[in-house]
């Protein structure tokens, strides 16, 4: 799966001290990987087990520029960060199943929090300001090769219960996510430079720049559908499901949550097979 997000904006202020012009721009790319193993067994005529294990592979990237203008302070600031940073985790669960003749089925998982065994990345930070009225002008930069992405995973535990006939099915699903504490997933840094004044005098200058936290909340998602036999041959299908997000206090995320309604005709006619659906998420 993969997020992208890009945001440009440029505005210019007017204000009693003078004019202030602001410019920043933001593109975040974030790609999750996961190939997955999983193995099962049969337990008697009506039950089943299964388990599974997947490498997560998780890649961060971020570009940030800012500007800003004063004119009346003869002011201007400017910065910009790049971060590159991949996660690798090991995610663990478990499944069961069971049916009966008559057309009931229930089952449930469990996956266990991610397991971190591989994190790396680099960060570069460059920050100018100038101020011509104090006729100072400070550079601060840093960069690194040994930045670490932690990202993690949290633990998760499912269960559905299906009743299936000859002419109808009923289905239902509850998805449980475990929260987890707030940490921060990218460390801070500190920039190093000097602020140039008047008569060419030189001044150490540190920066001090904080981590960005994430964590995940407690989320409880469900989703209940069903099917019915309209004819031989054709089949209607409906649901209802909700996509709450997991992203709790988070500086990397923004939380969105949604909602989602489908519907499916599914026409089978000898080597013919046509499925037209629509799906609406709010």
């Amino acid at each position: 799966m993969q997020w992208a997000t890009s945001v440009s904006q440029q505005e210019q202020v007017r204000s009693p001290t003078g004019v202030i012009g602001y410019g920043e721009s933001y593109s975040s790319t974030y790609l999750v990987y996961q190939p997955t193993l999983a193995i099962g067994r049969t337990l008697g005529e009506h039950q089943r087990i299964g388990v599974s294990g997947a490498l997560m592979i998780d890649q961060l990237s971020i570009q940030r520029g800012v500007t800003e203008l004063h004119t009346a302070k003869q002011t201007a600031v400017s910065s910009s960060t790049q971060i590159h940073g991949s996660c690798f985790l090991i995610s663990l669960a478990g499944g069961w199943q069971w049916w009966e003749p008559s057309g009931w089925n229930l089952g449930a998982t469990v996956t266990l929090p991610g397991i971190r065994v591989w994190s790396s990345g680099d960060r570069t930070d460059s920050a100018v300001a100038t101020n011509n009225l104090a006729g100072t002008s400070t550079v601060v930069g840093g960069s690194t090769s040994d930045y670490q992405f932690e990202m993690d995973a949290p633990a998760s535990f499912t269960m559905a219960d299906a009743r299936v006939r000859e002419t109808w099915s009923l289905e239902l699903d509850l998805t449980l996510s475990l929260p987890t504490t707030a940490r921060n997933v990218l460390p801070g840094t500190t920039l190093t430079g000097a602020t140039v004044g008047p008569g060419n005098t030189i001044t150490n200058e540190q920066l001090d720049v904080p981590g960005v936290s994430n964590s995940w909340r407690c989320t409880l998602n469900g989703a209940l559908g069903g099917s019915y036999c309209l004819s031989e041959h054709w089949w209607a299908h409906a649901g209802i499901l909700s996509d709450r997000t997991t992203v709790g206090q988070s500086e990397l995320f923004v939380p969105v949550d949604l909602w989602s309604a489908t519907t499916e005709s599914d026409l089978n006619i000898r080597i013919f097979r046509v499925i037209v659906g629509t799906s609406y998420r709010f």
